[in-house]
């Protein structure tokens, strides 16, 4: 059992992990995040994906591994990082349709992640920073800014 812990951007970095897991012999399990299950719907990480409605103590399983503890448990180094290429792909009929709706203009294109993380995991409050900041940019011609805040974090 793969427990998931960290937030969205440790499980899309760790993902890569499991068929190490599997390649070792290990039937994995492991739950995901549902924001992220669309994402990962393409990519065969050779793990069953438990629904999070299923309670632990109903799983059988032999072990379990924190999903932060797998580069170590695997001696990551920089030259050793599995999957070092692209190994999730977006869904094509959606990119093209965010191209159209969103990009489909010959202006220079800014995204700003400006509230980073989310508040479930977050221990300090560092990585925000106000939108304010970014008004000057927004007066520059032949600019468009793009908020990449989706969510529950697009209400701050």
């Amino acid at each position: 059992m793969v427990n998931q812990t960290g937030g969205f951007g440790d499980a899309i970095e760790l993902i890569r992990y499991l068929p190490l897991l599997h390649q070792k012999g290990a039937r994995v399990l492991t739950r995901f995040p549902d924001p992220l299950t669309e994402l990962f719907k393409n990519y065969d990480f050779k793990a069953e994906l438990i629904d999070p409605a299923i309670p632990d103590t109903e799983l059988n399983y032999d072990a379990r591994i924190c999903s932060l503890c797998l580069p170590a448990y695997f001696k990551t180094t920089p030259d050793n990082v599995p999957s070092r290429g692209a190994y999730l792909k977006a869904d094509a009929v959606k990119v093209q349709a965010y191209k159209e709706k969103y990009f489909n203009n010959d202006l220079y294109k800014v995204g700003i992640a400006w509230n980073a993380g989310s508040k479930l995991n977050r221990k300090v409050d560092d990585r925000n920073m106000d939108l304010s900041y970014f008004l000057k940019l927004a007066e520059l011609k032949n600019i468009k800014l793009y908020s990449l805040q989706k969510g529950l974090e697009t209400e701050n």
